[in-house]
């Protein structure tokens, strides 16, 4: 039987990386994990890393870009557990190509997982975390703060992600519920390793990166204070947040300079 003081968590992309690393430290706090993934096979490698045989995560395997595989991976997680306590929307695939080489459908496929596969799963599990007063935080990026070249189509998917729960937020900020957006550059999981070109296939050879790589671990102390705290946002490096604040300023020409320079398009 679910104990009703016991915390839920369900998170996407709970298979590799942020998703991963962020659940296994939840489990260790306390919380009744879900941790979802397209693969069985890669979800079950996954909780091999969650020693306690008492606290093994529940696997539930969803592809996010299916409005009703989303929509089973929520009403899964209730009937096993009567709630849900947060959300942790980590599921997401990255996209590097100059826009005029970037295929139609492509496009598209990106756009149903980084964008649509957060709105399915708001859009049902947002009554449920109604009952708790939960919490829904998403990973985004700094592209969804700034245009960036080579990630036009990255970059909107995550600036529509924003709009979208910036939105939300005040919404249902009278029921309880937190909304909180997490906007990271480059770090080091296991996405770095599937970086898609224009037409949608894994870059064999990927260019190098214009900026730091930066450990998980890093990026983990800044998932954890937005979600254990209840903070709207969170951008790391932090030092990017008064560089944001900056560029309007002077209508982004400094910061358009500064990117040509680092992509080469000077």
């Amino acid at each position: 039987m679910p104990n009703p003081e016991e915390k839920v968590a369900l998170i996407t992309g709970g298979s590799s990386g942020i998703g991963l690393d962020a659940a296994k430290r939840l489990s260790k706090m306390g919380y009744q994990v879900i941790i979802s993934g397209r693969s069985l096979s890669n979800l079950e490698i996954a909780k091999k890393e969650f020693p306690d045989p008492v606290r093994q995560p529940l696997l539930i395997p969803a592809d996010v870009s299916d409005e009703q595989q989303v929509k089973g991976l929520v009403e899964k997680t209730i009937e096993n557990f009567g709630k849900v306590d947060l959300v942790f929307a980590a599921a997401g695939i990255s996209m590097r190509a100059p826009f005029v080489d970037s295929k139609i459908d492509a496009i598209e496929h990106l756009m149903r997982v980084n964008f649509f596969g957060v709105l399915y799963l708001i859009h049902h599990v947002l009554p449920w975390l109604k009952k708790t007063r939960g919490s829904f935080v998403a990973m985004s990026s700094l592209t969804g703060k700034r245009g960036v070249p080579e990630y036009s189509i990255y970059g909107a998917s995550k600036f529509a992600l924003q709009g979208l729960l910036d939105s939300i937020r005040i919404e249902v900020e009278r029921d309880g519920v937190h909304i909180g957006v997490i906007s990271t550059g480059f770090v080091d999981t296991p996405l770095r390793n599937r970086i898609l070109g224009g037409d949608g296939k894994v870059l064999e050879n990927p260019p190098p990166l214009p900026f730091k790589l930066w450990p998980l671990e890093k990026c983990m102390e800044i998932v954890m204070q937005v979600i254990l705290k209840r903070q709207r946002d969170a951008i790391f490096p932090r030092f990017i947040r008064p560089l944001l604040g900056f560029d309007p300023i002077n209508h982004g020409k400094m910061g358009d300079r500064y990117l040509k320079r680092k992509f080469g398009y000077q």
